[in-house]
């Protein structure tokens, strides 16, 4: 295994050429750069305030924490972690594990992508599931062709396109999906404004701190009437997943029809909370 040390100030920028396997960056308080590689080829080269990084195998990478990094591309999986300056990536041809980082800019993932306790997110393009968990800032998600869980979110979410199955819990910011849902949607435990364009399947709200208002012409919701979860549930005798009965929300006599288009608009904190029921 090759290895290669070069000394740096506190807050470097960093490019990374195209990583040919794994790659594996952490952030750490030492002011040096440590690289290894099981390749042939490594070579860290300084140019003026940047440092330049390139190899022919997967990548071992130490930073400290304050660096500025740019990846170009990677080929296999990547796992970064403990980084506070900005990073900058390209596309990550397998899986993709992010923890304790600021801000993080990504073009594409081919596989899954995790996120842990992570800043701004800005994503292009995920064509595996998607897991964001602990975000400290904005969430700008394009498309997701697997599914899209986040939870704990402190700021705005904003995705266009998800494929699959939507989960979304404990968020304190607004949620806007302008496209659609391919399939269920999951909403529990959020104070900020929401806004659903499509869902090709079932919609759950849950502990929503707020009204809830249908736009015309779209679809008729139901509502348990003792733990106050909302549901698409066609028929009344269609229990939650809290096993309670649901009522309809209109006094149509009409049979009963599933539609597919919809949107809800949150329009703020209600004056009463319906209490959560107790199995």
């Amino acid at each position: 295994m090759k290895q290669q040390t070069m000394p740096v100030g506190s807050i470097p920028s960093v490019v990374v050429e195209a990583v040919h396997g794994d790659l594996r960056l952490a952030g750490w308080d030492r002011s040096e750069i440590l690289a290894k590689t099981d390749g042939e080829k490594l070579t860290l080269t300084a140019e003026g305030d940047q440092v330049l990084i390139a190899c022919d195998e997967s990548l071992i990478l130490y930073l400290p924490r304050q660096a500025k990094v740019s990846l170009d591309r990677v080929a296999a999986d990547a796992t970064l972690q403990a980084l506070q300056g900005p990073l900058v990536m390209g596309t990550v041809e397998g899986d993709l594990a992010v923890t304790d980082l600021d801000r993080v800019s990504l073009e594409g993932v081919s596989g899954d992508a995790s996120f842990r306790n992570v800043g701004a997110l800005d994503v292009q393009k995920i064509a595996g599931d998607l897991s964001l968990r602990g975000s400290r800032g904005s969430c700008s998600i394009s498309v997701v062709k697997g599914d899209a869980s986040l939870h704990e979110i402190s700021g705005p979410v904003t995705m266009n396109t998800i494929h699959s199955d939507l989960t979304l819990s404990k968020v304190r910011g607004e949620v806007e999906v302008s496209e659609s849902v391919g399939g269920d949607a999951s909403v529990r435990d959020v104070e900020g404004g929401v806004h659903l364009k499509h869902v090709g399947s079932d919609l759950y709200l849950r502990m929503c701190a707020g009204r809830w208002r249908r736009v015309p012409g779209q679809m008729r919701p139901c509502i348990c009437s003792r733990c106050r979860a909302w549901s698409t549930a066609s028929m009344p005798a269609e229990t939650c997943s809290c096993a309670c009965r649901l009522r309809r929300m209109h006094n149509s006599t009409s049979p009963a029809v599933r539609p597919r288009r919809f949107r809800w608009i949150f329009l703020g904190r209600p004056a009463r909370k319906g209490k959560a029921c107790r199995k």
